[in-house]
């Protein structure tokens, strides 16, 4: 039989194996490393001609696990897009620098062995890249440089992945983008054609849906003077373009908006007045006015909606919520009109309560009909 020490011992012994698993497990099992990228700098930083030479240059910093500054297990790749890459990289560790190590073939890897430190050692990689911009038959953009953290097993990690691109250009694509702005124009042209005059002023002061358009016009005739070197600056103007052009269908859309704002504003203004006159005279009481102030609170609440839709830019959201302001506050003021004319008629009362009045007649007329009448010969008091 064992005894109660032993027991306790044993017990005792247990809960000691058990805690030592417990530290074991969180301080030797290794957490997956998420590198960061730092101080990157590349040239060209914008754009850049098929077959030209680009450089990269940027810092890679280790997520520690809880022994080491990285997961020796793991690795980090570096790929890109460029053509005949050449890669050198340093290991800088407590402000010591290392010598490069020059790499080519792509991707570059950085195992996790290799920069494997005691916990608490500051560590970075730097890491430098050459090569050429890939030959291309539409302009596109390329990736300069790719970094992600990869598995013990060869498996990229999620959500790890930090990628840096560049525009490579086609010297032909000025033509393309041209063309491309110019069937834009077009639409914007029709569209202009198609709508109420009154919407290419511009909606309550706003730039003209015919200045925009010139300015896109404009700048389509300036593509025209440009040779296929100078494709950054075809570009910056195709995007100057296609701002004026998104601008000008912005102004279109908004101005239909506000003409269904406006018109939902004059039945709304109507019956607000008719409230305001029941406020004042203290006629909030009065039969069937519970129904118009609902009516006007729904068709503001509309109007509001409408014009917190319209700067969203929510256009269809905007031009249905005025719609319906407008049909709501329509059929108030259709009741509205006729219960003031009620409430601010003097006989207003008379008219209302007919009926109560024709009963006090009638009982008054029953009543003078059958009181009993003294007799004649009755000796007078």
């Amino acid at each position: 039989m064992i005894s109660q020490e032993t027991k306790e011992n044993i017990g005792t012994a247990f809960l000691i194996g058990a805690l030592a698993a417990i530290i074991a497990f969180i301080f030797i099992v290794p957490t997956v490393s998420a590198l960061s990228i730092d101080n990157i700098a590349i040239s060209p930083n914008t754009t850049v001609m098929a077959g030209q030479t680009v450089t990269a240059e940027f810092d890679v910093k280790f997520t520690p696990t809880s022994l080491y500054t990285i997961d020796p297990a793991t690795s980090a790749r570096i790929s890109t897009d460029l053509e005949n890459p050449k890669w050198t990289w340093q290991l800088t560790a407590e402000d010591v620098t290392g010598p490069e190590v020059r790499a080519t073939g792509n991707p570059l890897a950085l195992n996790g062995w290799q920069f494997a430190y005691p916990l608490g050692v500051k560590e970075q990689v730097h890491v430098s890249l050459s090569g050429k911009a890939p030959n291309i038959t539409r302009s596109q953009t390329k990736t300069v440089f790719r970094a992600a953290d990869y598995s013990a097993v060869g498996i990229e990690e999620t959500g790890t992945a930090v990628p840096i691109s560049l525009l490579v250009i086609d010297p032909t694509d000025i033509s393309f983008i041209r063309t491309e702005e110019k069937k834009q124009l077009d639409q914007l042209r029709r569209d202009i054609d198609s709508a109420p005059k009154s919407n290419r002023t511009g909606a309550r002061g706003a730039t003209s849906v015919e200045e925009l358009y010139s300015q896109a016009a404009q700048g389509i005739a300036y593509l025209n003077t440009l040779y296929p070197e100078e494709y950054d600056r075809a570009v910056t103007r195709s995007q100057e373009i296609q701002q004026a052009i998104s601008d000008a269908e912005d102004e279109l859309s908004r101005a239909a908006v506000r003409i269904q704002q406006d018109r939902a504003a004059i039945p709304i203004n109507q019956t607000a007045v008719i409230v305001g006159w029941f406020q004042a005279t203290n006629n909030t009481a009065y039969p069937g006015y519970a129904n118009i102030s609902e009516g006007y609170n729904t068709s503001r609440n509309l109007f509001d909606a409408s014009e917190w839709a319209l700067k969203e830019k929510d256009w269809a959201e905007a031009g249905s919520k005025a719609m319906a302001a407008y049909d709501v506050a329509n059929r108030t003021l259709y009741d509205a009109q006729p219960l003031k004319s009620r409430a601010s008629d003097p006989l207003t009362l008379f008219w209302d309560n007919w009926w109560v009045i024709g009963a006090v007649a009638v009982f008054a007329s029953v009543y003078l009909l059958f009181r009993k009448k003294p007799k004649k010969n009755e000796a007078k008091p």
